[in-house]
């Protein structure tokens, strides 16, 4: 799960939210509700797809692997 991988990611690297949330500008309740699976505080699907992707390049994680999982999780509707 795309979440889950994301806090594994903070984990890794020793960060906290509020460290992450500095460097990349994504409050920290942003991030803890991207890690716990709910991406609605993102503010929408562009706004998600562009935070996740800003969060992999931060910890040097393929943004594309992510991306495709995101999509794969939450398919688009519209």
């Amino acid at each position: 799960m795309i979440g889950e991988e994301i806090r594994q990611a903070r984990l890794a690297k020793g960060l906290t939210l509020d460290e992450v949330a500095n460097a990349t500008k994504i409050r920290a309740l942003v991030i803890d509700s991207m890690e716990n699976g709910d991406f609605s505080p993102c503010g929408g699907r562009v706004y998600a797809r562009g935070q996740i992707r800003g969060l992999a390049v931060y910890f040097g994680v393929e943004p594309h692997a992510w991306l495709e999982e995101f999509d794969t999780q939450f398919p688009d509707e519209g």
